[in-house]
């Protein structure tokens, strides 16, 4: 089931400056990047959520460079556990530190690998 993917195609967006993404994930493996969010537009512009190769819990905004991103420096490498993810997104904040979130079983990670506010 790791190739297994669930595609849709939206009509034009309403506001693309604040938008929240919740889900339940269970990892299959780790030390492997595995998508669990991703939307397109173009080669070059991408939003996703993902587990990197080295278990951390990346959320990223890119349009030809990186207009928000957030890599957690914790590590999730239990297969057996279910994670709730919620990544919330909001440009138009007028505090830096909250246009770009990440929360896992509930409580916001603000221990980052790398963080870049949109």
């Amino acid at each position: 089931m790791a190739t297994t993917k669930i595609h849709r195609t939206f009509g034009t967006p309403t506001n693309l400056d604040k938008w929240t993404y919740s889900g339940w994930i269970k990892r299959q493996s780790t030390g492997v990047r595995q998508y669990f969010f991703e939307g397109t537009s173009g080669a070059s512009n991408f939003t996703s959520i993902v587990f990197d190769t080295t278990d951390r819990l990346e959320f990223s905004n890119y349009n030809s460079g990186y207009l928000g991103r957030v890599w957690n420096t914790a590590l999730y490498r239990d297969p057996g556990a279910w994670y709730h993810i919620v990544a919330v997104w909001d440009s138009d904040n007028a505090t830096p530190a909250d246009r770009i979130k990440l929360y896992v079983n509930g409580v916001q990670e603000t221990s980052h690998h790398a963080l870049t506010n949109p």
